[in-house]
This record gives C-alpha cells, sequence and structure tokens, in this order.
C-alpha cells in the first residue's frame, strides 16, 4: 500500500473465515442472529474476511415445538451460500442407514434419536462442503445459540482444531 508521503507500507492482507449456521436455522433466528452477529461475527471481522454459509434443514410446513416457522426468515441473515435440505427427503436416506432403528434410552430414542440423526446428517453436509472449500478456519454453529458473550477462538489443537475456551470439558 501506497502512503501519503510515497512510500510503501506493508499491509498484511486478511485471511478468510467460514461461520457455518447449521440446523433448523428458521426456528429461532430472528431471536437469535443479532447475537450471533454481535458476539460472531463482528469480532471476527476485525482480524479476517468473514463468509456466512447457511445449512438449513427446511422443514417445510411441519410444526417445530408447536410453532409453525416462517421460511423467510433465512433472509435476515446476511449469507454467501446458502444450502437447503428437505427434512422429508433426508428422514428417508437416513432410515436406509443400518441400524438407525436401534434405541439407547434414556435419551436416545424415539423422536428424540431421530433428531440427533438429523443434526448428524446436516453436520456430515457441513463437513463435505469444508472438504472441498478453501477454507482454512472454519467456525460451525447452530442459528438457535444465543450468544451472551463475545466469541473468542481457543487454541489450536490436534489435526488444526480451534475450539472456544469456554466451558472445556476436554472431551
Amino acid at each position: 500500500m501506497l502512503s501519503k508521503n510515497g512510500t510503501f507500507i506493508y499491509t498484511r492482507k486478511k485471511e478468510r473465515i467460514v461461520v457455518c449456521l447449521v440446523g433448523v436455522i428458521n426456528r429461532s433466528i430472528k431471536h437469535t442472529w443479532f447475537s450471533i452477529y454481535n458476539n460472531i461475527i463482528m469480532p471476527l471481522k476485525k482480524k479476517y474476511i468473514v463468509d456466512i454459509v447457511l445449512f438449513n434443514n427446511n422443514v417445510e410446513d411441519t410444526m417445530v415445538d408447536g410453532v409453525k416457522l416462517n421460511n423467510r426468515d433465512l433472509k435476515i441473515v446476511p449469507y454467501n451460500y446458502l444450502f437447503k435440505f428437505k427434512q422429508k427427503d433426508f428422514d428417508k436416506k437416513i432410515s436406509e442407514i443400518a441400524e438407525t432403528d436401534k434405541e439407547f434410552p434414556p435419551y436416545w430414542c424415539n423422536k428424540h434419536k431421530l433428531n440427533g440423526l438429523r443434526q448428524m446428517y446436516m453436520e456430515s453436509k457441513v463437513s463435505e462442503f469444508l472438504k472441498k472449500s478453501k477454507y482454512k478456519l472454519a467456525l460451525v454453529t447452530n442459528g438457535d445459540h444465543l450468544y451472551i458473550n463475545e466469541f473468542v477462538l481457543g487454541k489450536k489443537v490436534n489435526d488444526g482444531i480451534i475450539t472456544c475456551s469456554y466451558l472445556d470439558m476436554k472431551g
């Protein structure tokens, strides 16, 4: 970069980071986006060029927690890429996976088990995307999370995975 007096000043180019929101994003994004934006996106923009990618589980007209969702709520998020997956389509794929009929009470049974499998399916789509992408850094979270503090990247550990420093359970 050329300064006012004609000398060259070296400026470091910002690295890109991708923030992936995963799940039934329309469930609560209208209530959580402000916290995600203020506590994740804005702090990251100080150091990185931030791209936002949505991986939406589109439940269509199915009620979630007794509420009909507004599928237009995705427009709240200024995303760079949107991947939409119809729940009814990937439920069929999940049902074809061997041994997904097993239950492990009290938590891994009935609709709770199916919702867990759905979330893992969505996370597998994020993984496929990241493997094919050129991003070196990614932050993956859920549109339901309400962040009350500024997100701080933790230490880099095995295989370049960086975790947050909050409530580290050493798992």
